[in-house]
């Protein structure tokens, strides 16, 4: 199992020891978190120095005991990110959080407390955006209009180009049994790839597969 590939044909890079709990259905990418403390995320290999995520994000379960959480990664190398957290909360209602990561070390950055109440299966819609030294995430019901203002917006030290991701995990003193979080309607404006076949004009560009070919319109990102 695993989330396949993108509509350009890259593939959804994720660790070999947690493929297993990868999987798309009904137009989703869905993660089963089985255990707790275990960061689970899939990235896209694209180098971004600059990232405009918009992606509905839902679980299967009301959280029992601590948080589920749903994971919005951007500028991700091998030990340094900025992260935006959907939390799903035991009281029925989820915060949105935005964390930085330095050197392995994490630290939040911001946190908005009790934004609205979920229920399972039912999306949410949530944008994350990193530009320049600022970070900034918001979030609204499905199908309703995207309010103008920001829940959490700060600064971050994390300022190099990395991988777009997107992931879940749940911590300590959860209880659920193998929930799941998945994402629907995923929008990444950069990159668009195209697929093109070569020298057709007996032009020939060195650009590898995969090559980030900046255009106008936005994608959408298939699971």
């Amino acid at each position: 199992m695993s989330w396949g590939t993108n509509r350009a044909g890259v593939p959804w890079l994720i660790d070999p020891a947690h493929e297993d709990e990868f999987e798309v259905s009904l137009a989703r990418g869905r993660v089963t978190l089985p255990d707790t403390d275990v960061f689970r995320v899939a990235y896209q290999p694209y180098a971004l120095p600059s990232v405009d995520l918009t992606v509905n994000v839902q679980t299967d379960q009301v959280a029992v005991g601590e948080r589920i959480n749903a994971l919005l990664v951007a500028r991700s190398s091998a030990d340094s990110a900025v992260q935006a957290r959907v939390e799903f909360s035991p009281n029925g209602q989820y915060s949105l959080s935005l964390h930085e990561i330095i050197g392995g070390v994490y630290a939040t950055l911001g946190w908005a407390a009790n934004i609205a109440a979920y229920a399972p299966s039912t999306p949410v819609e949530v944008r994350f955006q990193v530009d320049d030294d600022y970070t900034r995430v918001k979030s609204w019901p499905v199908a309703t209009p995207e309010p103008d203002h920001w829940q959490v917006s700060v600064r971050t030290q994390v300022t190099e180009p990395g991988r777009v991701g997107l992931g879940a995990v749940r911590f300590s003193g959860n209880t659920n049994t193998n929930p799941e979080v998945s994402f629907g309607a995923l929008r990444v404006p950069n990159p668009q790839q195209l697929r093109v076949t070569r020298s057709v004009n007996r032009v020939v560009k060195p650009h590898s597969a995969g090559t980030d070919v900046r255009l106008a319109r936005p994608s959408v990102v298939a699971l």
